[in-house]
């Protein structure tokens, strides 16, 4: 399936960002889409279903909250579900790529110390993510 387009989430690392995405029906029928995604586990949908009255439009929110820096692309499925009295709509494919912007840092340590001289310097750590993980210094 090509996608239609790539809808960018520019968000920073392990901050939530949500998007609409707007879908619209110019049938004289309804239309029912089964949601589905595919990919990247950062992108969230709450609805498994979509369904538009004839020319009616429906919103759908799509969440990302990035854990890692790489951009892993996800895709978005919308297949159309044909019921009784209904038009057959196609299919829609919608790629989502995370933007991960560089966030600035949640602290800096300062310290003196003479060039060539052996310094050591007590750094506490603290987690800002809601996993284990390993920091490297």
């Amino acid at each position: 399936l090509v996608p239609r387009t790539v809808i960018d989430f520019p968000t920073l690392l392990g901050q939530k960002v949500v998007k609409n995405i707007e879908l619209t029906n110019p049938a004289m029928a309804p239309i029912s889409y089964s949601v589905r995604l595919e990919g990247n586990p950062d992108f969230t949908v709450e609805a498994t279903t979509v369904r538009m009255e004839k020319r009616s439009s429906a919103q759908l929110a799509v969440s990302c909250t990035p854990t890692s820096s790489l951009p892993e692309r996800c895709r978005l499925i919308l297949a159309a579900v044909k019921e009784e009295s209904q038009v057959n709509g196609s299919t829609l494919v919608f790629d989502l790529n995370p933007v991960v912007k560089s966030s600035e840092p949640i602290r800096k340590i300062d310290f003196k110390a003479k060039c060539y001289e052996y310094t050591e310097q007590i750094i506490e750590l603290e987690n800002p993510y809601p996993g284990d993980c390993e920091f490297g210094i």
